[in-house]
């Protein structure tokens, strides 16, 4: 998989090239969730969600949690703290997810503008879990219906959000930006993925009005986070949208192929780089990252450091990939937090920058237990 068009090199990308370079491990990434749950969101500190609906003398209902703002500002909170406890644990890159604000409808279901439905628990280990359930629109009217939000400060609160934690991160760590979900989400996890790709085949010009409607939007918060001062963005594609059984990158690059080349042209017009993060097997098989102008895919899962590493060699040398090393450990429930079990799950989802260059260097810097 060679690129055939010339591609200028970024800024961000000759950095990262040249840290690798000089140094006996490549950089290590902190993502913005498990890995291995892609349909989850996970954030620290379950146990003030719970308290956010004790009132001082009655319990407070979803709506009046909602009402008060209460959700919205503990997630942004969780976020935030991300970078700090990232920075502490010597992570040389955070991804943090901009906090989209979501509703809370009843008790344990949380919805967003993009038409996804979570359920919110709070796990044995104490983080809270929003796990996707399903879209909440079965028709192009509730499509139109669920979008229907005042995005005109958005763009700078995106901004201050990236500002605040890039001031939290100081030199310690570098905070990459992220959305948190693509263009091809907003539509199939909205609706299903069955119907999404009806949509596609029986009405490719409503695609193209979600498609529209969400590229705006990753255009005015891509260039907020770039204008404070991030320079690495993951653009985020859901990996269960990417059957194993099927060439979806093939299938949707007619429909998708324009916007992420302008997403891309970009951030790497403004001297920045943008990876390309989906946990599916296709995106190793395929160049059409390469075709849609990213630096880099992942964080990518793989069973143990020679699958990380036999991925690597086998990627473009235009590519960079963020791989996770699996071990089986890290599907053990866990019985106390900070246990061992929580040790190694925590080890096991450090995510290494892997440069396709000098693959054997690699080696024996993933072992996850170290």
């Amino acid at each position: 998989m060679r690129n055939q068009s010339a591609r200028k090199t970024s800024a961000v990308v000759q950095s990262i090239a040249e840290l690798m370079k000089t140094r006996n491990k490549p950089p290590v990434l902190s993502p913005m969730g498990a890995v291995a749950r892609p349909g989850s969101l996970i954030f620290p500190d379950g146990r003030a969600y719970l308290d956010l609906f004790s009132g001082p003398i009655v319990k407070r209902s979803p709506a009046r949690v909602h009402r008060m703002g209460l959700l919205n500002r503990l997630l942004g909170r969780c976020c935030l703290r991300k970078v700090m406890t990232d920075a502490d644990a010597g992570f040389d890159v955070s991804v943090v997810s901009y906090p989209m604000k979501v509703d809370l409808p009843a008790w344990g279901v949380v919805t967003d503008a993009v038409g996804r439905s979570f359920s919110a628990t709070v796990a044995e280990d104490g983080t809270l879990e929003l796990s996707y359930q399903g879209g909440l629109c079965h028709s192009k009217a509730d499509w139109a219906m669920s979008v229907r939000r005042d995005w005109a400060h958005e763009a700078d609160r995106v901004g201050h959000f990236y500002r605040k934690a890039r001031q939290l991160a100081g030199e310690r760590t570098v905070v990459a930006g992220t959305l948190g979900f693509g263009l091809w989400d907003a539509l199939w996890m909205s609706f299903d993925l069955m119907q999404a790709r009806h949509l596609v085949s029986i009405d490719p010009n409503f695609v193209q009005t979600v498609f529209d409607h969400w590229m705006r939007y990753h255009i005015a918060a891509v260039r907020a986070m770039m204008d404070a001062g991030i320079s690495t963005i993951f653009y985020n594609e859901h990996s269960d949208g990417f059957p194993v059984d099927g060439d979806t990158a093939e299938w949707l690059d007619p429909l998708l192929g324009e916007y992420l080349r302008e997403l891309t042209a970009i951030v790497r017009f403004r001297g920045g780089c943008t990876f390309f993060s989906c946990n599916a097997n296709e995106m190793l098989e395929t160049d059409y990252p390469i075709r849609w102008g990213f630096d880099g895919i992942g964080p990518m899962l793989f069973r143990d450091g020679e699958d990380l590493v036999a991925a690597a060699q086998s990627l473009s040398e235009d590519l960079f990939l963020v791989g996770s090393v699996s071990i089986p450990s890290a599907n053990e429930s866990v019985a106390t937090p900070g246990g061992p079990s929580a040790h190694i799950i925590r080890s096991a989802l450090r995510t290494a920058l892997a440069d396709p260059i000098d693959a054997a260097r690699r080696a024996g810097c993933l072992n996850p237990t170290a």
